[in-house]
């Protein structure tokens, strides 16, 4: 039998303004965090079964008895979104928020960016949205699992 883990995720992802980016961007983010997280043994992570604004998150957490609720959202450090995912993707980066369970208060947020280093977009491995943005979706989920302790698997 399988031990029960000691925490419990349920991951959604704000699409806010970012219309003109595709599905596969999005569910390569989410995807890419909840993966992470589940890396670890003592922890059990769910996707949220639609997108969710952050009143949404929060009302989610309220509701919640034991599992946290990560909010995720895609930001532009411009005002320009509709055009930084495809013009100029290294201005993109994942804003999170983990929300505690019953009370959601905020137990942990920052901010991860893709690498600024790489000019362009390159397919994720698993054919799932933009390779970089999917790894700044696995460093917070890192970001995560340190703040609450959980050793990461490198």
């Amino acid at each position: 039998a399988k031990p029960e883990p000691a925490l419990t995720f349920i991951v959604g992802l704000d699409r806010g303004d970012f219309s003109n980016v595709s599905l596969n961007a999005f569910s390569g983010v989410l995807h890419s965090c909840v993966g992470r997280l589940n890396d670890s043994p003592s922890v059990r992570a769910q996707v949220a079964t639609r997108s969710l604004t952050r009143g949404e998150a929060v009302r989610m957490a309220k509701a919640e008895k034991e599992s946290y609720i990560v909010y995720l959202e895609l930001r532009a450090e411009n005002f320009s979104r509709e055009t930084d995912i495809y013009g100029n993707p290294n201005n993109v980066f994942i804003q999170y928020s983990v929300l505690a369970p019953i009370t959601a208060k905020t137990a942990t947020q920052g901010n991860t960016y893709r690498d600024r280093n790489k000019g362009i977009n390159l397919p994720s491995s698993t054919g799932t949205g933009d390779y970089y943005l999917n790894q700044a979706a696995q460093r917070a989920a890192e970001r995560i699992l340190k703040h609450f302790h959980v050793p990461v698997r490198r």
